[in-house]
């Protein structure tokens, strides 16, 4: 069975090609650059905390969250990443946008002990969770055609739901 490649060449990248796939890889790579910092800095403030017992677990999550955001910057400028990879960066980022709006509605004591109301906006937390928004509007641009059109439909509806539980009050 032959694959149609030539033994070494490099395997095709999932990236869109032409001037729209460059652009889309330079915003999400500004995203993800914003949204790391951020939270590689609120990872420091955290550790500042002595409020509570979970600042360190925070701290670390925090921290470990940006250092791969920063990571992946790398290869999504350069265009080396695959399907799979962009689907995890999409799932761990839609992951924080939604633990960023929950935090900020309800009490989380599992990350807090003793928290009884939800966590303060702040400039760092929204610059994050802006950045992160505009990751995911850029960063399924790098998928191939059917699988982009799937992955914007299911981060619309997320986003729909998670503004159908606010307005209903289910988040606080």
């Amino acid at each position: 069975m032959t694959t149609g490649r030539v033994r070494g060449a490099p395997v095709p990248s999932t990236v869109t090609a032409g001037r729209a796939g460059s652009v889309a890889r330079v915003v999400a790579a500004v995203g993800l650059v914003a949204a790391g910092v951020a939270h590689v800095v609120a990872a420091g403030e955290h550790l500042g905390h002595t409020d509570h017992g979970g600042a360190g677990v925070v701290a670390a999550f925090l921290g470990v969250a940006g250092l791969v955001q920063l990571w992946a910057t790398g290869p999504v400028v350069a265009g080396r990443l695959r399907t799979v990879p962009v689907l995890g960066l999409l799932a761990t980022t839609v992951a924080l946008v939604l633990l960023y709006l929950v935090s900020r509605r309800v009490p989380l004591p599992l990350l807090h002990p003793g928290a009884d109301r939800p966590e303060d906006a702040d400039v760092l937390g929204l610059l994050a969770v802006t950045a992160e928004v505009l990751t995911l509007a850029t960063l399924p641009a790098l998928l191939a055609p059917a699988l982009r059109r799937a992955v914007y439909d299911t981060v619309l509806v997320l986003g729909t739901v998670t503004w159908l539980a606010w307005l209903s009050g289910f988040l606080g």
